[in-house]
């Protein structure tokens, strides 16, 4: 999926239990989502289930979220100014209401009281210690893939509009390397995994009849081979179709995946391109600043992020420090190519 319809997940199964699966299912704006963590914590505190937090990864500050197309460094452009003008994601509103909403839940224990780890939020959401994923991708057949990756059932609202960007049509591009010493053989291996789908599936299920057996041919839909109880328990699971090849020939794990691939299709098909789409910044000549600029998001960032701090301090003094490491000459030189960029689509 090349874009990014963030939005929050739930256990399906915490979500009936605590009676909130109709609202969760009605979101439509982050705005609306705390009297449904309200009510999942009066669950948690009720001792049932074993959880101990309502969500341990509760950052909903990516950019896409809110409209933006992020650069670098922290410099977005809105999606609908098709100027291209440059501006600091976290001097928006946005930023700044998200990172408000962040606080509230750390202040009300919905999260934890100190930053947990991306491996450290993986981990408690698997061993059934986290309720809600804030800010996930929401596609089609998501969500089974999520159960099959942790084990449970979930629930996902879309929350983001779809925005097609640069980053994301790139990010899983396969290329052969330029020092590649057999570059024909490797684009011809590349082109093998993108269009024989038998070949395709193979790397990524397995041998039929070992690893795995038809469950509804028609509908390429696929099971654990011999009765087994999951994938993994057949010796082979590597579950990154997406590294291999084309995953819109891979065939599908579970029935509510089935007709995921067509429909993920349309919705990059059908999305909003960014206004810098195809664009590239590069970053060469600010290199420092830009170093220190990725420094002073972690150390000023990251604590918005989890809602340790109060924003009201911590964004002024965020800003600050940006502009003290240099953002304004990365942004000066970014608008530049920007500028360059789009006189010459004009063209």
């Amino acid at each position: 999926i090349f874009v990014k319809p963030f939005g929050p997940y739930i256990r399906a199964d915490v979500a009936k239990d605590a009676g909130v699966e109709d609202a969760f299912r009605a979101l439509r704006s982050y705005d609306d989502i705390g009297p449904i963590m309200a009510e999942v914590k009066k669950y948690i505190d009720s001792k049932k289930g074993g959880f101990q937090y309502v969500t341990v990864a509760p950052n909903i500050n990516a950019t896409e979220t809110f409209g933006y197309d992020v650069v670098d460094s922290g410099l977005v452009v809105k999606s609908t100014d098709t100027a291209g003008r440059v501006g600091l994601y976290s001097d928006t509103l946005e930023y700044s209401r998200a990172a408000l909403m962040i606080r509230q839940w750390n202040e009300l224990g919905y999260t934890p009281s100190e930053p947990k780890t991306s491996s450290e939020q993986q981990d408690a959401w698997k061993a059934g210690l986290s309720t809600m994923m804030m800010s996930g991708v929401v596609k089609p057949g998501g969500d089974a893939e999520i159960k099959a990756r942790w084990g449970h059932d979930v629930i996902s609202v879309a929350i983001a509009e779809p925005l097609l960007t640069t980053a994301g049509s790139t990010a899983t591009m396969t290329g052969v390397n330029s020092l590649s010493p057999n570059p024909e053989a490797a684009v011809k291996f590349l082109e093998l995994l993108n269009s024989d789908v038998k070949f395709y599936n193979t790397l990524c299920k397995g041998i039929e009849g070992v690893h795995w057996e038809w469950d509804d041919k028609a509908s390429l839909l696929i099971r654990p081979a011999a009765g087994k109880a999951s994938y993994a328990d057949t010796g082979y699971n590597p579950n990154t179709d997406w590294q291999f090849g084309n995953v819109f020939n891979s065939y599908y794990t579970a029935r509510s995946q089935v007709g995921a691939w067509p429909a993920t299709a349309d919705l990059n098909r059908n999305a909003r391109p960014s206004p810098l789409l195809g664009f590239t910044f590069d970053g060469k000549g600010v290199d420092t600043e830009r170093a220190a600029c990725a420094a002073v998001a972690k150390e000023f960032g990251e604590p918005l992020t989890f809602g340790i701090v109060d924003p009201m301090t911590q964004i002024p003094a965020l800003n600050k420090a940006l502009q003290e490491a240099g953002i304004d000459r990365v942004r000066a030189e970014m608008q530049k190519q920007i500028d360059v960029w789009m006189s010459a689509k004009k063209r």
